[in-house]
């Protein structure tokens, strides 16, 4: 990805929140980390991290999502229940009706986002991951937000394993926003010991091509994949 995504993600979040006085302190630039898709960033030592900061652009003080966007945003959002979504709910992200926590076993993956764009789609979004109520990670290193390079395609799945499969977009410097042209990135996760914890790490990736124009699905000779342990 080039300075071209970069430059392009940061107007749009500029632009989508101009209007309210908020801007995001860094800018949402290309998933750059996806062309090494195996790279590990959860350590064994981590907390459920904070969502980016928001300011208001001519004070410079931080904003409350909730002071920032219109109340239609928040009508799908859900008070926390178990004790893994206070955590998440208590480091300042904003749990959604439309992401449900995922369980199996002892395992949960919580999806949040911290905002949201002009048309009320959940930006600066992340995926957490707990075993026996103990945070584990994240499923991305950096926040994703809708119809930008690296955000989550569809949802993600929690098998038995327990093993987590997730997919991203790719987007191309000259791609608008509707349309990722670039093959995106599938992931499977799974419990790796560091420093005597366990901690979700990706293990395998495949790249998957998108179908082409009329629905022809990609060939299977237009997929990589690439696992490590």
């Amino acid at each position: 990805m080039g300075a071209m995504q970069r430059v392009l993600s940061a107007l749009l979040l500029l632009s989508t929140v101009a209007g309210s006085g908020l801007s995001a302190a860094t800018p949402v630039a290309a998933a750059e980390w996806l062309d090494a898709p195996l790279v590990r960033w959860n350590g064994p030592h981590q907390g459920v991290p904070q969502p980016p900061v928001q300011t208001n652009t001519r004070t410079g003080q931080p904003l409350n999502p909730a002071d920032a966007f219109p109340s239609a945003c928040f009508l799908q959002g859900r008070a926390p229940v178990t004790e893994e979504e206070k955590l998440v709910a208590g480091a300042g992200w904003l749990l959604r009706t439309y992401w449900p926590t995922l369980q199996w076993a002892d395992v949960t993956v919580i999806t949040a986002p911290s905002w949201f764009d002009g048309m009320c789609r959940p930006a600066a979004y992340q995926p957490f991951t707990f075993v026996g109520g103990r945070f584990t990670g994240t499923l991305s290193p950096e926040p994703m937000t809708s119809r930008l390079d690296g955000s989550l395609f569809g949802g993600h799945e929690l098998k038995p394993g327990p093993v987590i499969e997730a997919s991203f977009l790719r987007y191309a410097d000259t791609d608008p926003l509707c349309c990722p042209s670039l093959p995106r990135v599938e992931l499977r996760y799974e419990l790796v010991g560091v420093e005597g914890r366990r901690v979700f790490t990706p293990t395998a990736a495949r790249q998957v091509a998108l179908p082409e124009a009329g629905g022809t699905k990609a060939s299977p000779d237009s997929v990589a994949v690439t696992e490590h342990r």
